[in-house]
This record gives structure tokens, sequence and C-alpha cells, in this order.
């Protein structure tokens, strides 16, 4: 069941600290707003990065050089390097740009 996954996902999230990954702040689920019951709504809080986002700053008019490009890269391995050193590891199964931005 896709709400069993959310919760195991949830508390994996909680235990982890590792530069990049955003912190879990709070995780739960509540009754949907018809208040049948049968359809539960699972609520993930995360802590916001600080700064802009490069979504904004590229439609702002910013022209990365390859240096900057490559940084942006790096960071983006590092974080998912300190979650592959966790044990156990953690994986991230679909890396997408707008992940990163």
């Amino acid at each position: 069941m896709w709400l069993d996954s959310l919760r195991s996902q949830a508390k994996t999230w909680r235990s982890v600290q590792c530069w990049g990954v955003p912190r879990l702040i709070a995780a739960f689920e509540a009754d949907s707003k018809e208040g049948s019951g049968a359809d539960a709504v699972y609520y993930v809080i995360t802590q916001r990065s600080a700064g802009v986002g490069l979504r904004q700053l590229v439609a702002d008019g910013l022209r990365p050089t390859e240096e900057q490009v490559i940084s942006v890269g790096v960071g983006l391995l590092r974080a998912l390097e300190g979650l592959n050193q966790l044990r156990p590891p953690i994986t991230h199964g679909a890396i997408a740009l707008v992940q990163g931005i």
C-alpha cells in the first residue's frame, strides 16, 4: 500500500542528517476533507532551503559559467554520496534536474 511506503520513507528521512538534504520537520496523516475516513491524506513537511532557487536565478537572467554548473553538480553529488554512506544506504531512484532546482 502506498501509505505504508510513505510512512516508511518518512521514518527513514527523519533519521537522515546529511548536507544538502532538507530536514524532515513533520510527517502525519489525516482524514480527507470529506471525513469518510476511507481516504487518508499524508502530509510531509520539510525544511526550506535558504536562498534563491536555481530556477528563479535563471529566470532572472543568470547565465552560469561552466565552473558554476560544475559546482552545482558537485554539490548534488555530495548530497547523494552522503546518503549512500549511511547504513543501510539510501538511494534515490529518479533524479531529475527539477529536483536540484
